[in-house]
């Protein structure tokens, strides 16, 4: 035992039990027991960056690093940095009674056995949130109307309409969120690269347009450069995470029209998707991922009060992929455009505003102004599928370890690109040329052999009427595997056709229905004025 005041290379929050010593009437310290001060544990760990607060009324931790980045975590992290700074320590650890006069070496092994029988008391939640509460003012990093941020490890990418430039974290006017940060260094040099065009652009092209048709004319070239520009501002449009202007959510499907209208699929969304994704978020290929969300469709349930729980406060996007058949899209109005509610079990609901997207294998009905101002559809070309994927063409899986150095960095200079794109196009979203999204949301809702009856068959004389159960008869009679549609489904079919085919005007009691006196029904076609091709 010593009395010397050798100040110790680490910070100290515990001490030395003390007893009486009767025989030398002296106190002395007890060298099996140590004591935690809780107060001065709580605030080493403060000093080490550690933080608790509340957000949307839910307590989090999180740690402040270097270059003012917030990581949320758990507080099994926490024990688990104090165990492991405990075992960095000497092998003897000194020791101090609390009234500073007695001081002794004890193993670093009791430190630890202390910590971990009072496990649950210094770790205590309420304990947290009393002593780790802020003191600064965090004020966030966010993108703008005309400004987006992208992280990496080694700085971060700051574009706008003037230009796209890398910036060292000294310059981050905020703080951001580790979730946020990509998990490579960005190389401007490896990134523009003007003799190759990078991988993720040619992928861009194949799916906005399919392979290049051999001599083609000018119309075509134009024709597919506008849809190639379509796809890098939606592109750009999802990885800007802002939200203070009109929204609208993606619905990314097939324009292979199938025989049955079969879902077709593999045609390159998922991975559309998951490209956007990553540039944004740490890894978009991981579950647990926060800034990027994505959702099994087949799984999603509209009156599940836990749909969307995968979210958190820092999510950006989120991604409903491969969505049932019948999906209802009046299921997402108000989550589109005035936020959706995140339930977690034990937890506070709280509101977020996202961009969202929707991956569907068929189409999906869009009917109504309702749907035409909350969705936009791109369809996908036919040049990849299950026998052609982007692995055979490239050569190597996308976002994986068998890409290069160069490979990421054209990829995330080519999406910063696609950022530029939306912010120089206003921040308005195109109107992609459809190419077989009506017609297959016709074979969908309608039917092949009705419409094959409709146009190949009966083929309807401009505002002639013809009597619905003869047609019906007829269409049962050419059409023998359809004897188990009722005539009641058949005419809302008709009227659905009428609708959505853009040869015909709406269906109206008024101008397209009449009743002899015999209460027979009859219905007649009205062509448009205006037919849409």
């Amino acid at each position: 035992m010593s009395t010397a005041k050798t100040a110790p290379q680490y910070h100290t929050w515990w001490y030395a039990k003390t007893k009486f010593d009767k025989e030398s009437e002296k106190w002395v310290l007890n060298k099996d027991k140590l004591e935690i001060d809780i107060i001065e544990f709580l605030d080493w760990l403060y000093l080490e960056g550690y933080r608790y607060t509340k957000i949307y009324d839910n307590g989090i931790l999180f740690r402040v690093t270097q270059n003012r980045i917030l990581e949320e975590i758990e507080t099994a992290q926490v024990r688990q940095f104090v165990i492991q700074w405990i075992d960095a320590l000497p092998p003897d650890i000194i020791c101090n009674d609390r009234r500073g006069e007695l001081e002794m070496e004890v193993p670093r092994k009791l430190l630890k056995e202390t910590i971990v029988k009072g496990v649950n008391y210094f770790f205590d939640t309420k304990k947290l949130e009393a002593c780790l509460g802020p003191k600064e003012t965090f004020t966030m990093c966010a993108d703008t109307r005309t400004t987006k941020y992208a992280y990496f490890l080694n700085g971060y990418l700051h574009i706008n309409t003037k230009g796209i430039e890398f910036c060292n974290y000294n310059e981050l006017p905020g703080y951001i969120w580790a979730s946020e940060i990509i998990q490579h260094s960005f190389n401007m040099a490896l990134a523009k690269d003007a003799k190759d065009e990078g991988q993720v652009k040619r992928f861009f092209q194949f799916v906005a347009n399919g392979a290049m048709p051999p001599n083609p004319t000018d119309k075509q070239l134009q024709d597919r450069a506008i849809r190639f520009a379509d796809l890098c501002t939606i592109a750009g449009y999802l990885c800007h995470s802002f939200n203070r202007y009109k929204l609208k959510a993606i619905l990314l499907t097939d324009a292979r029209m199938s025989e049955g209208n079969e879902p077709n699929g593999r045609s390159g969304k998922t991975l559309f998707m998951r490209l956007v994704g990553g540039f944004i978020c740490a890894d978009p290929t991981q579950p647990g991922q926060k800034t990027f969300v994505e959702i099994a469709g087949k799984n999603f349930d509209p009156s599940d009060k836990f749909r969307y729980d995968k979210a958190a406060h820092e999510t950006k996007i989120i991604c409903l992929n491969d969505v049932k058949r019948y999906f209802k899209t009046e299921w997402l109005f108000n989550d589109i455009t005035d936020g959706l509610e995140v339930n977690k079990k034990n937890q506070q609901p709280f509101m977020l505003l996202v961009k969202m997207a929707v991956l569907s294998n068929l189409p999906i009905d869009l009917a109504g102004d309702s749907n035409l101002d909350r969705f936009l559809v791109f369809e996908f070309s036919e040049y990849f599928n299950r026998y052609h994927d982007p692995a055979k063409e490239f050569g190597n899986m996308f976002l994986s370890e068998q890409w290069s150095q160069k490979d990421w960095n054209q990829y995330y200079y080519f999406l910063a690109q696609c950022v530029r794109t939306f912010f120089n196009d206003g921040c308005q979203l195109p109107q992609p040329a459809q190419i077989n999204y009506q017609r297959r949301n016709l074979v969908e809702v309608v039917g092949r052999d009705l419409l094959d009856f409709i146009e190949n068959e009966w083929r309807p004389v401009n505002r002639e009427f013809y009597n619905v159960k003869t047609m019906y008869n007829q269409f049962v009679q050419s059409y023998p595997d359809n004897v188990k549609l009722k005539q009641s489904k058949f005419t809302m079919c008709i009227q659905k056709y009428m609708k959505d085919s853009g040869k015909y005007e709406p269906y109206t009691e008024a101008n397209n229905f009449q009743r002899d006196a015999d209460g027979n029904r009859s219905i007649c076609f009205i062509s448009n004025k205006n037919p849409l091709d």
